[in-house]
């Protein structure tokens, strides 16, 4: 019904205004700016552009309010028609007010940051101060991480010119700092604020936090200080913690944020259990890692293809294939699509215990789905069937890896190489070498030994000098690359 009212009042305006160009009156520049003040309320931005374009044609000529009207109808998602009209304003011999300029660095909010400083540069030439409105929004524009420092001198100019920085200032400030990753300035930046007597609220410390993730004790310092100011952590403020505690891997800290939750009467979401999980699987912590997931669905959370990766590779890294293995399945069964993440942390569980097989049907299971192996995928399969003793398999894998353009690394080489060492193909492990070489890869101490153990073999010591030059011939060859090594 409110809505229906609102619309009622500035459609309700704009009928009368057609009943009085229909009836021949003279439309006078009351009549469009009483118009434009109810459409401007109701946020209808077309309606006063429209209107002040038909002012010409009703030889109604358009004055500095109607302009303002106009310019602040647009709002921020139309900041390039705000910017406009300022400029055309200018054009038509008016002198913008500071209502001109501030409803324009209020549109200038979503738009470029260049733009709302370019207000801050004009105004004084024009014998107008930028009053608050004008530094808060020119705060509050969009910057990337290299133009902190331009947020931290508006906030000195803003008490320079005695306009006591707002909080929207302040976060502003802080939000630039975080884009940098200037934790210790955002800290800084706080402790001012906190200087000024302005109430420090639970927005605040969450931008502050987000800003210190890279180290999680400030995180949980700045946690703490949120209740003695009188303010309420939220879900973020317990999100963004706990963000700081995954990525520092600090598993114990993270779990301890989540149990507290309930008791602070705020629910977990997929964004802690996915923080939590990913924490226990940088500290390879597999078993609270799958009771988090676990958990998170017991509670009727949907899992999505990140948290559940963070799970398998967890399981990976504590050599649980079956448990990764599992979990993939179960990620198909829920209608998530797994990804190439989640495909080479399974194939590298399976290749940890030599279930070359598993690697095998996962390689070919993921091609199937659409997935293009990467080169992580071909040297956890490779190293599965190396292990497994399957060198032609080996084989097939580096012709197969050369076909989709995947480069082989190192790890990819060696398992290669022990391959066909233990296979008795000494030609082949000349070959390698000679492949290793040609992509500017230098032969490390496995590289060396499968090497050698091919020239120690009895049954092939005419390959012997051969295989001897070649290995001579890649030791000049990290000589060469390598000269402070020699």
């Amino acid at each position: 019904m409110a809505v229906r009212r609102e619309r009622s009042s500035w459609a309700r305006a704009m009928e009368g205004l057609q009943q009085l160009a229909h009836a021949s009156l003279r439309l006078t520049v009351k009549s469009f700016g009483s118009s434009m003040a109810t459409c401007m309320r109701q946020r209808q931005w077309q309606q006063p552009l429209r209107l002040l374009r038909e002012m010409n044609f009703r030889h109604a000529s358009p004055n500095l309010i109607t302009f303002n009207s106009t310019i602040s109808a647009c709002g921020t998602e139309h900041w390039h028609l705000a910017f406009d009209l300022l400029s055309e304003l200018q054009t038509q011999r008016f002198v913008p007010d500071a209502f001109s300029y501030g409803a324009t660095a209020a549109a200038l909010q979503e738009g470029p940051w260049q733009r709302s400083l370019s207000l801050l540069e004009v105004m004084p030439a024009a014998s107008i101060w930028p009053n608050k409105v004008v530094y808060t929004s020119a705060a509050s524009a969009p910057a990337n991480a290299t133009q902190w420092n331009r947020a931290i001198s508006l906030l000195a100019a803003a008490g320079a010119f005695r306009h006591d920085p707002d909080q929207l200032t302040y976060a502003s400030s802080i939000g630039a700092c975080e884009k940098a990753g200037l934790w210790q300035l955002a800290l800084q930046v706080l402790s001012t604020m906190a200087f000024s007597q302005l109430k420090l609220n639970t927005i605040i410390y969450n931008a502050t936090i987000s800003t210190a993730a890279a180290d999680w004790q400030v995180a949980f310092q700045l946690f703490a200080s949120v209740p003695i100011q009188n303010s309420v952590p939220d879900h973020i403020t317990y999100n963004t913690t706990v963000s700081a505690c995954d990525k520092e891997g600090v598993w114990a800290q993270a779990v301890y944020k989540l149990a507290e939750m309930p008791d602070a009467m705020v629910k977990p979401d997929i964004i802690t259990f996915g923080c939590c999980i990913s924490a226990c699987e940088k500290s390879s912590f597999w078993q609270l890692a799958v009771d988090l997931l676990r958990m998170l669905r017991d509670r009727q959370l949907q899992s999505n293809t990140v948290t559940c990766n963070a799970a398998i590779s967890a399981c990976e890294k504590g050599w649980q294939w079956q448990k990764a293995l599992a979990l993939l399945f179960e990620m198909q069964s829920a209608r998530l699509s797994p990804n190439e993440i989640s495909y080479n942390a399974t194939i590298s569980a399976a290749e940890k215990v030599a279930r070359w097989q598993w690697a095998l049907t996962l390689f070919t299971k993921m091609k199937q789905s659409k997935l293009r192996p990467n080169t992580t995928t071909f040297s956890a399969t490779i190293s599965a069937c190396e292990k497994g003793f399957q060198w032609t398999r080996v084989l097939c894998l580096l012709i197969d890896m050369h076909r989709v353009g995947a480069i082989p690394n190192r790890i990819t080489f060696n398992a290669a190489l022990c391959s066909c060492w233990r296979a008795d193909r000494w030609q082949l492990v000349l070959q390698l070498f000679s492949d290793m070489l040609s992509m500017h890869m230098s032969p490390d101490e496995t590289s060396f030994n499968c090497a050698l153990g091919s020239c120690e073999s009895s049954s092939k010591p005419h390959g012997t000098p051969e295989l001897l030059q070649g290995l001579a011939e890649s030791a000049m060859h990290l000589r060469l690359l390598n000269p402070l090594t020699s």
